[in-house]
């Protein structure tokens, strides 16, 4: 009997939901960014920024918030949130 193995994928499947832990869904401003996507603060969710994983958390309005992410960044979107 013969057995064929095909290899792991080496990408996950984009359909599947990302499940975050706390600590890379939330961030305070100062802090480096844990996930690259779209981040949002506690107080305004409709505006959003595309941070980079390690990119330093920005204030909003002037003051430190919790940031919460929001969602992956498209592929095309490299533009810091600043």
């Amino acid at each position: 009997m013969s057995l064929l193995l095909r290899p792991a994928p080496t990408h996950p499947i984009p359909s599947l939901p990302v499940v975050l832990r706390r600590e890379d869904r939330v961030a305070v401003t100062g802090g480096h960014c844990p996930t690259s996507g779209a981040w949002a603060p506690e107080s305004q969710f409709s505006a959003p920024v595309i941070l980079r994983r390690g990119e330093l958390m920005p204030p909003h309005d002037g003051l430190a918030v919790e940031w919460h992410y929001t969602a992956l960044a498209a592929p095309d979107s490299a533009q810091p949130g600043h």
